[in-house]
């Protein structure tokens, strides 16, 4: 049997093409074995919390099938049978808070804040661990010798002022006590760096740009070579991905009009504004597009998403809430304005775009003994700071995807009310096969009962 694997990178290498270019192939044991998929987690982070009342499901038991989604979590009514919505946990090592907002930087990190004596009046806690996703992500990569340990983006935070300029309030993500993650906002240097196998801006990258054409059209002979030697399912899992890339190219290259305003769209050839809030939406859409081919082609098994600051107070949604917009901290507090109820307008759209990332991941195909879809093998946290304003010293999170078999889904896990944040990463750390004693807090240790299937 050919290791395709070998193959691949071979190829890739010829044509001097980023890792990201070609998918990966499952791994079989023999011809008549299932193939086998890496697992995958995906992290979502957003601040401000959900409308007052709207995160728990009403109904009885545990069974998403038989309780009712509040209008704002409504449009995740279809992916019930892939979601655990966890009961609203505890974060011991923000017990101290008086502002939640401040623990952007460490709800993912479970340790201790920087020593009080360090930290200024208007200071974000700085975390002094490193986030849960960052020992998930090095050891997958040191093991399988990933291209990267994480891949890490993040959505147009506005023009900053105030407190949300301050470096912990724009990172969730951190190696360790001042050692940040620094997130890409730009799609355009991560499709060259990891599928076009640029490192530093080319000048044919933006001519390929300007004339409409594709990265793939200069490597079609040698594509169509190596997609030959394939056998039917490898060359449509081949085909689907590649097609996956055409699409985030041409997403970068065409003009964006936000909907339902029209902001200024951007001229025709010239690349799309990254840092412009008017392009939030079809940014978000780029950002998933390039997290789930990221995916595919196993150039990492951990990619994080921010889609705002900590408070988000340079965060206006025009083209969502109308021309007297709010930004997202004001909506959060006051959620409404004029008769309308923006905060659950928002978050029913936030919602909205976290069901069409399921619709996504479900769309890859990956036929296995545990799987029949990228979905199947992933898990999804969408993470939040707080429940409902600055106050409640609760984490809502939800999470879509089945693992590979390891999470359970279909539940509104109740036993999850008040337990520590660090059980949940601790076995989100088990479920990605990197076993771990604790998170953050070596006094904090065990499972969330009935989170996964062993």
């Amino acid at each position: 049997m050919k290791n395709w694997q070998t193959n691949r990178r071979a190829l890739l290498a010829r044509l001097g093409a980023g890792a990201a270019l070609l998918p990966l192939l499952p791994n079989r044991r023999s011809f008549s074995a299932d193939p086998v998929f890496p697992k995958r987690l995906l992290i979502v982070v957003a601040p401000n919390g959900y409308p007052s009342g709207e995160f728990v499901p009403t109904g009885s038991g545990n069974e998403l099938a038989n309780l009712q989604l509040s209008e704002t979590m409504r449009p995740l009514d279809r992916w019930k049978n892939y979601l655990s919505i966890l009961a609203p946990l505890a974060c011991p090592n923000l017990k101290e808070a008086e502002d939640f907002h401040r623990g952007y930087s460490m709800m993912l990190t479970g340790g201790p804040p920087v020593d009080k004596s360090l930290r200024g009046p208007d200071s974000v806690w700085a975390p002094t661990t490193p986030s849960f996703d960052q020992i998930i992500g090095l050891e997958l990569a040191t093991r399988h010798k990933l291209a990267l340990r994480t891949l890490p983006l993040q959505l147009p935070f506005g023009a900053l002022s105030g407190v949300d300029s301050k470096l912990e309030a724009r990172r969730s993500f951190w190696m360790g006590q001042n050692q940040p993650v620094s997130p890409e906002a730009n799609p355009y240097k991560v499709v060259d760096t990891y599928f076009a196998g640029k490192t530093v801006s080319d000048p044919a990258m933006d001519r390929i740009r300007a004339e409409k054409r594709s990265l793939l059209d200069f490597l079609g002979r040698d594509l169509e070579r190596y997609s030959s030697t394939l056998g039917t399912s490898d060359k449509l899992s081949v085909g689907g991905h590649l097609q996956a890339v055409r699409d985030i190219e041409t997403q970068l290259a065409k003009p964006i009009v936000a909907p339902p305003a029209a902001p200024k769209s951007t001229t025709e050839g010239k690349p799309l504004d990254y840092n412009s809030l008017d392009n939030y939406p079809a940014l978000m859409n780029i950002q998933f597009d390039i997290a789930t081919a990221a995916f595919r082609s196993d150039l990492t098994r951990i990619a994080t998403l921010q889609l705002g600051t900590a408070w988000g107070d340079s965060l206006h949604f025009p083209w969502l809430t109308g021309a007297n917009t709010r930004p997202w901290h004001r909506i959060g507090h006051d959620e409404e304005n004029n008769g309308r109820n923006e905060k659950r307008i928002l978050d029913t759209w936030l919602m909205t775009q976290f069901a069409a990332l399921l619709d996504r991941l479900a769309s890859v195909p990956e036929v296995g003994p545990n799987s029949k879809t990228m979905l199947d093998n992933t898990m999804v946290l969408w993470a939040t700071t707080m429940l409902t304003g600055h106050h409640t010293p609760q984490l809502p999170w939800i999470l879509a995807g089945k693992g590979g078999g390891t999470l359970r889904t279909g539940q509104y896990l109740r036993t999850a009310a008040d337990v520590p944040v660090n059980r949940v990463m601790i076995d989100l750390c088990r479920a990605m096969d990197v076993p771990v004693k604790h998170i953050g807090d070596p006094s904090i240790t065990g499972s969330v009962p009935g989170l996964l299937t062993t």
